[in-house]
């Protein structure tokens, strides 16, 4: 195994390791999905032996609580409720609310690399 797959997996294993954690106390914290929730997504050809148009990604999110309406929603900044309440079709009669945050990569890879010329159909 080279160096940088090496280097890719140790990188890999450390935000699984924190995600997992995260996860575990979201979920000894919460006892549905109307509670806070931290989620973890990954995906890798290699790893995985398949195909999905991805060559690897990787997604770390949290969300808020449920709320009735914007102004109580826990834990989320001003702004958010601010914007949450300035926009169409947000603040409608019988909703519920939550709010989100997310940080994550995806590597798209053409199946001909040697080509330099735009390929239709085919990502990125």
């Amino acid at each position: 195994m080279n160096n940088r797959r090496r280097i890719i997996l140790i990188i890999l294993f450390l935000v699984c390791a924190n995600a997992g954690s995260a996860l575990a106390q979201a979920a000894s914290d919460s006892a549905s999905v109307e509670s806070a929730t931290w989620r973890f997504e990954f995906d890798n050809d290699f790893i995985f032996n398949k195909d999905s148009k991805i060559s690897s990604g990787w997604s770390l999110q949290k969300h808020s609580a449920v709320a009735g309406s914007w102004e109580t929603l826990e834990h989320v900044p001003g702004f958010v409720r601010r914007w949450g309440k300035a926009i169409p079709t947000l603040t409608e009669d019988d909703l519920v609310y939550r709010a989100g945050i997310a940080i994550g990569q995806v590597i798209q890879t053409p199946d001909d690399l040697s080509r330099s010329d735009l390929i239709l159909g085919d990502p990125p």
